[in-house]
């Protein structure tokens, strides 16, 4: 009961603050109060990472207790560094984002999160090294983070619904904060790859992204949901959390600048579904539409209308992207844990729209067949519509870091340690 009552309080107030610095602007030398270090090494894992977002939540205060320095009872991030092995300074200036927003309690207990960006190319199994130093909270006006790749508007209406308009470099998301789905995907071209609108069955309002049933996270829904609540707005990671009323269904979605990541981590006692409904491309074109799997099987879209439906189980691991033969440019859409629940591919034929959904069965045999929780899914548009260069973009964007948080140090006013 106490967790649920720390959740239903980002709905009760919806508060939103977060700390964001660029590093430079102050030093742990500059402190006259202790400062601590933490060491980071980040393990890329099995696959190439492309300036991918590092997540890392901690405790600062139990943190700085390690350290030796039990009576400072607020701190914050002042300075992150990328380091060699031997703690030689490689980059001193690291852009980062410090939330002091708790995100809900079935995901994470950790007071604060702190997000950057693993920038350029890191090769399959290797690890890079940082020097994050935290200080005494300073009452002192913070420069602005420059540049700000993921920012958030609030839309009055957008399609019938109050909206968070979210703008990053590779996409801008158009999320209805009543529905909790998103009625727009833009590419840098102006092409909407979802194009909800409030009427028209297949060629409107049955579109959207996730369009998870039985609770309706879906645009245009919002009759049984609550309002969503933005925990942070950027600069390097939005997140949203979508709630139903009666409190039994819940998911928050990471907008990170090259791609968004839903974790459903609530819901009642039905199987549940998870759909992509849109216009690849910006409008669904049979004879020039396709999908892929992650084995690399290609198929064209017109053979399967709705009289001719698709089901199977997709390889492992569970990743599709669409694309229009006229672009270069592809939707993928990943789901992290495997299971053996039939997925779906079915459209209404020009004009209509893409249908695809993980975990949906016939309907003979009951539609939605999905039970795992939490489930995560990762989508975002890609630069390329080669299997090899996507493949390696999806693995990048889904497959998640590991992150080793050594010991905290005491750092004196010289920036040395104690």
């Amino acid at each position: 009961m106490k967790s649920r009552a720390a959740f239903l309080s980002f709905f009760a107030f919806g508060l939103c603050r977060f700390l964001c610095a660029t590093p430079a602007e102050t030093n742990p030398s500059s402190h006259e109060a202790k400062s601590f270090r933490l060491r980071l090494a980040v393990h890329s894992g099995g696959c190439v990472r492309y300036n991918k977002p590092v997540e890392v939540a901690f405790d600062p205060v139990a943190l700085s207790r390690q350290a030796g320095l039990s009576t400072q009872p607020k701190w914050s991030v002042v300075q992150l560094e990328e380091v060699d092995r031997t703690g030689r300074v490689l980059v001193a200036d690291i852009p980062f984002q410090y939330d002091e927003i708790p995100r809900p309690p079935e995901i994470s207990t950790a007071p604060v999160a702190l997000v950057f960006l693993l920038k350029g190319q890191t090769p399959a199994g290797s690890e890079r090294f940082f020097n994050l130093y935290c200080a005494p909270v300073q009452d002192l006006p913070r420069k602005p983070f420059a540049p700000s790749p993921v920012s958030v508007e609030l839309l009055a209406d957008y399609q019938g619904e109050p909206t968070y308009k979210i703008n990053t470099p590779a996409a801008t998301y158009y999320y209805h904060r009543l529905g909790g789905g998103f009625a727009s995907l833009i590419d840098r071209d102006g092409n909407d790859w979802i194009s909800y609108r409030p009427s028209g069955g297949f060629e409107g309002d049955f579109r959207g992204i996730p369009n998870i049933a039985p609770p309706d996270f879906h645009p245009g829904r919002g009759q049984n949901h609550r309002e969503s609540v933005l925990l942070s707005s950027g600069p390097l990671r939005a997140t949203v959390v979508s709630e139903t009323r009666d409190g039994q269904w819940a998911c928050l979605w990471d907008i990170f600048p090259a791609h968004a990541r839903m974790t459903l981590f609530r819901k009642g006692a039905a199987p549940y579904w998870i759909l992509y409904e849109g216009t690849p491309g910006g409008r669904f074109d049979a004879e020039e539409d396709y999908w892929v799997n992650s084995a690399g099987q290609r198929f064209p879209v017109a053979p399967y209308a709705e009289k001719n439906i698709w089901h199977g189980q997709l390889p492992d691991p569970q990743w599709v992207y669409f694309g229009d033969t006229k672009l270069k440019r592809v939707l993928f859409l990943a789901v992290h844990e495997p299971d053996t629940a039939l997925d779906e591919f079915w459209h209404r034929g020009s004009g209509g729209m893409t249908v695809f959904g993980f975990g949906r069965g016939p309907r003979k045999d009951g539609w939605q067949r999905m039970t795992t929780l939490p489930v995560h899914l990762t989508l975002g548009l890609l630069e390329t519509d080669g299997f090899a260069e996507a493949s390696a973009q999806i693995h990048s964007a889904f497959r998640q870091l590991s992150v080793t948080i050594g010991p905290a140090v005491l750092v004196g006013n010289t920036g040395g340690t104690k």
